[in-house]
């Protein structure tokens, strides 16, 4: 169970909960081991692919950086795939098929068992410049699960190829057609993690701004603040604790931005305005190098008057939920009950 540690209540009835949850784990001392040697090899991957970047960003040829991006992308891929097992008993039961009816790049996942009043709008990271990888659909796969819904993938254009807004404009897209095709707004509820997180909060100020106000939002290790203003984007990887390094993530959103300042908030919408949201749960780890990525954007939404609720868990890497272990399944349980709660109400 969660411990509560702080509700800081609002005269409009919002509240900001901030939760830490107990570590449940009972081999503390392996699980530390196995992880570090993880994060190593992480960081090394990260940086090779950085530094492949990096050559090419140095010449300012922007036609050798879009030829190579693929390569790169497929590199970076390749360390993104589940076991076979994994991924059997993830997709077990589910049938994922293209969204056809959606004008951008989009798939269903679907179950015989799932309610069909409500829909998932999942937007999937990737540092805003690599594709949805096994491991990503697996893990909507298992939110499906857990929610008992059915999502729509939105698999938005990437940068360098297409920067910003180009991806925010395909979720809108993506949501005003499921709209358009009967789809109730409150019964639409947006989950993402990483960079998933700024395109999707992004498109939901939009299409608020437009009068759609949708179910609920979800958000794993969040990364809305491309100008990387938090402390643990330094901390984290100095002290061992993430395999991120700060230029990693400067890298993809330079990629992204291409001049646009991070500051903007259409890039960087924990800037922009976080008023009339619908309720929000924030997922994020102690150990997470944008930790404070997730606390920033919990503060500023309660400021503007929206509810939300701060996960805090005791360990793990930037979203952490990819991950097939114990906290994991805890963390994907606990995302599907809010899910289901908030879009029960819409049922009538």
């Amino acid at each position: 169970m969660a411990a509560k540690v702080a509700v800081l209540p609002r005269s409009d009835a919002a509240q900001l909960r901030v939760e830490h949850v107990p570590d449940s784990t009972s081999f503390q001392a392996i699980r530390a081991l196995w992880q570090r040697a993880a994060m190593v090899l992480r960081r090394r991957t990260f940086r090779h692919g950085a530094s492949v970047v990096a050559r090419v960003l140095v010449t300012g040829d922007r036609a050798a950086l879009l030829a190579a991006a693929p390569a790169w992308r497929a590199k970076a891929l390749r360390f993104a795939i589940p076991s076979a097992q994994a991924m059997n008993n993830a997709l077990e039961g589910l049938r994922i098929s293209p969204a056809s009816e959606i004008e951008v790049n989009a798939s269903w996942v679907e179950g015989d068992a799932f309610e069909r009043h409500a829909v998932l709008v999942y937007v999937p990271g990737g540092s805003f410049v690599v594709g949805r990888s096994p491991r990503l659909t697996a893990l909507i796969a298992r939110i499906a699960k857990a929610s008992r819904l059915r999502a729509c993938i939105v698999d938005y254009r990437l940068a360098p190829e297409h920067p910003c807004p180009a991806a925010i404009e395909d979720v809108e897209r993506a949501i005003r057609d499921l709209i358009a095709k009967g789809q109730r707004a409150e019964r639409i509820a947006v989950i993402a993690e990483s960079s998933g997180s700024a395109i999707a909060l992004a498109a939901v100020q939009r299409l608020r701004d437009g009068g759609v106000r949708l179910g609920c939002l979800c958000f794993l290790s969040p990364w809305t603040d491309l100008a990387l203003t938090g402390l643990s984007i330094v901390t984290r990887p100095l002290t061992n604790q993430s395999a991120m390094s700060m230029e990693i993530p400067a890298l993809c959103a330079h990629l992204y931005l291409q001049g646009l300042s991070p500051l903007d908030p259409r890039a960087s919408p924990v800037y922009g305005d976080l008023s009339g949201l619908p309720p929000m749960l924030i997922h994020t780890s102690k150990t997470d190098a944008l930790h404070d990525d997730a606390r920033m954007l919990a503060q500023r939404a309660f400021d503007a008057g929206t509810d939300v609720t701060l996960r805090i868990w005791p360990s793990g890497q930037h979203a952490f939920e990819q991950r097939f272990d114990a906290q994991s399944e805890r963390a994907i349980m606990d995302a599907g009950r809010f899910l289901q709660d908030h879009l029960a109400g819409a049922n009538a």
